[in-house]
């Protein structure tokens, strides 16, 4: 969600996951203006840790075809033997 009030309201969503058990997550924009979040699915099941690449605009968009979403960082139940 992005604020251009100091946060009294929030028009402005970009959906990163729409699956359930998503949490903690944690972001930070480089001086390109890229976002980056990280964050956690199921950390009783998949145990997988996700990044997000996105840029402002995509959030005041609320999509983009550029945006890169649910890239998996680590998933220790799916690495290869």
């Amino acid at each position: 969600m992005l604020s251009e009030d100091d946060g009294k309201t929030w028009p402005h969503k970009l959906l990163l996951d729409e699956r359930k058990n998503v949490s903690y997550p944690d972001s930070v924009e480089d001086e390109d203006g890229n976002i980056y979040a990280i964050y956690d699915r199921s950390r009783g099941a998949e145990k997988e840790i996700l990044m997000a690449r996105f840029r402002e605009e995509d959030i005041i968009a609320g999509e983009s075809e550029k945006a890169r979403l649910k890239a998996i960082v680590n998933a220790p139940e799916k690495r290869s033997q």
